[in-house]
């Protein structure tokens, strides 16, 4: 990042707005407001500040201090003078990639300060001087930061879909490898976690976007996603055994019980899956800003592979020894187990008069069989209507 540019992440900033305007996490609205301030104090946030004092859900939290404010935008207006005297000289006396080299500082420096509004005005102005393909993919990754900060995913989605054919283009190795994390938090966000984790577990090893968010914090999420979305022998090469999550997850306190829970799956520690899962869902699900919408979803989806995986191994088994190996009591799973049943995201029932849950796998080559039958008959179906349009235009001749 350019020198005098903010060096805290987008997504740090949009976590900690997050975590200060939601009622339900006052516990941490005092070391949110505190990590705000301290940012906007160091790198003069006007534009954050104003938007923090005006909205209903923050503004209580502030006490709003106009001569503060004033400050900051004297020095963001000092800055800003040496920008635009730097492009003008550009436009004297250089050419156009100078000219538009100029103008990246000042829209990277909007967006450093938060400041939407005039950085898109100025990545307009950047796109009428040059037609580059490069540059458009550089503003577009600049906007979808800004589209991050503000927690506007549908936003961030729109601007996904105009780089992926410019990427094609002129996507240079960089380029594609930050797309890449910036793809993956986008389909995190929307529940997509199946091309979360393929995408931001490909990049782990060569991450380069700490403008977007921390190092630590891209293997969480790697993680997150990966523990929902591979299969059991993917979890331990890709997450138990990758060398990059070893050396984050063990380091991080706080990112205990996500390694436990991905682990204590992976090993069948059934019951330490279960107390682990609850403390994610605390601790990294309902507090974050992109999984919060999904935490049940999550939770629940990744009881039923609990459930799934423990019962790929027996025909039968009781409820009070699979109330006993998750350490929760009968009823629960009962019910828990009778939720999935009716849609049939378990293959199994419940006998309750005798105490067991009986598996009904289906037979793969009988659902093979069957399959093929039902290609059959539609081929059969398309070759009849064929024939006949064949014989209706032999007796028109």
């Amino acid at each position: 990042m350019e020198e005098g540019l903010r060096n805290v992440s987008d997504l740090q900033l949009a976590q900690a707005i997050y975590e200060l305007s939601t009622p339900s996490l006052s516990s941490k609205h005092e070391e949110a407001l505190s990590f705000l301030f301290k940012v906007i104090r160091e790198f003069n946030l006007a534009p954050l500040y104003k938007q923090l004092c005006e909205n209903p859900t923050t503004s209580s939290k502030i006490d709003v201090d106009n001569d503060f404010l004033n400050s900051m935008i004297s020095e963001n207006d000092k800055k800003l003078k040496e920008l635009d005297s730097a492009i003008e000289d550009a436009q004297e006396l250089n050419g156009e990639h100078e000219i538009t080299e100029a103008l990246k500082r000042k829209a990277d420096y909007y967006v450093s300060i938060c400041d939407k509004e005039h950085a898109w005005a100025t990545f307009t102005e950047m796109l009428e001087k040059s037609a580059s393909e490069g540059v458009q993919i550089d503003i577009l990754f600049a906007k979808m930061r800004i589209a991050f900060l503000y927690a506007d995913i549908k936003l961030v989605g729109s601007l996904l879909e105009k780089i992926r054919p410019l990427m094609d283009q002129a996507g240079d190795w960089e380029r594609k490898n930050r797309l890449k994390a910036y793809e993956g938090i986008y389909m995190m966000a929307i529940r997509n976690f199946s091309r979360a984790a393929e995408l931001l577990l490909d990049t782990m090893s060569t991450f380069s976007s700490t403008e977007l968010l921390p190092y630590d914090e891209l293997v969480k999420y790697s993680v997150l996603s990966g523990a929902i979305a591979l299969k059991r022998v993917d979890i331990k090469t890709r997450i138990v055994d990758s060398p990059e999550v070893l050396a984050v997850l063990p380091q991080h306190e706080a990112m205990s019980s996500v390694e436990t829970c991905v682990n204590s799956l992976y090993l069948c520690d059934y019951a330490g899956f279960f107390r682990s899962l609850a403390s994610v869902e605390q601790d990294h699900l309902k507090c974050d800003f992109l999984l919060a919408p999904h935490y049940r979803f999550y939770v629940r989806e990744m009881r039923r592979r609990a459930y799934a995986q423990l019962l790929e191994s027996y025909r039968a088994l009781s409820i009070e020894s699979m109330a006993n190996a998750f350490g929760v009591s009968v009823d629960f799973i009962d019910r828990d187990l009778a939720s999935f049943i009716p849609d049939k995201k378990l293959n199994c029932v419940i006998d309750r008069v005798n105490g067991n849950v009986e598996t009904n796998r289906p037979d793969e080559k009988n659902r093979q069989y069957q399959e093929i039958v039902k290609q059959g008959d539609v081929l059969l179906n398309k070759l009849q209507k064929y024939q006949a349009t064949v014989m209706r235009g032999a007796f028109k001749v």
